[in-house]
């Protein structure tokens, strides 16, 4: 008996061995195509892992960073409770945020503001201080800028249009609808 057909010419053992070999390739490409897929999966894990925590790691140094400050307010929140705020003329806001700010590096600026349209900021400058105070229904769009040295000696004192009403300021606005009506 042969092994070889007739019809065709090709033998029974090389039909099953590029039958078998076909086979193995496919099975291949399917393994191939299953550890790719299976790659992807381990490596979006892992990247997934790392992000997790990176924002972890920022979320630590953030809260390291702004905790003092979040202390710093905590205390002139005291003091806005306890009516300590209620001044609003440049020596009284520079005692209580001056050192406040002096302290606290991530702090530049400090606003206040009342339903009367009286407001008082203090900011540090490259020169040193700066306060600008407003009084609206009093003085109308003045604004009266008062320029400190860093050893906190009066350099300057001008008055302005400035049309700064505290109330319009978007941080106003949110302390008004707030419970204590303070905003930070």
């Amino acid at each position: 008996m042969s092994l070889v057909s007739s019809s065709h010419g090709v033998s029974i053992r090389w039909s099953l061995l590029r039958s078998f070999l076909l086979l193995i390739l496919v099975l291949a490409g399917a393994l191939f195509v299953m550890l790719r897929i299976a790659a992807q999966d381990k490596a979006s894990e892992l990247a997934g892992d790392r992000v997790r925590r990176t924002v972890d790691r920022m979320e630590s140094d953030l809260a390291f960073f702004f905790e003092p400050v979040r202390d710093g307010l905590r205390v002139a929140s005291g003091w806005a409770s306890n009516g300590a705020l209620q001044c609003s003329d440049a020596a009284c806001i520079n005692a209580l945020f001056g050192p406040v700010i002096q302290r606290h590096h991530q702090i530049d600026s400090v606003n206040t503001g009342d339903a009367h349209g009286r407001g008082a900021m203090l900011m540090a400058t490259p020169e040193g201080w700066r306060n600008r105070l407003v009084d609206a229904e009093s003085w109308g769009e003045r604004a009266r800028l008062v320029d400190y040295a860093p050893s906190w000696v009066q350099v300057s004192s001008h008055e302005e249009d400035l049309g700064y009403d505290p109330r319009a300021r978007p941080w106003y606005a949110q302390a008004a609808e707030g419970e204590r009506g303070q905003v930070y």
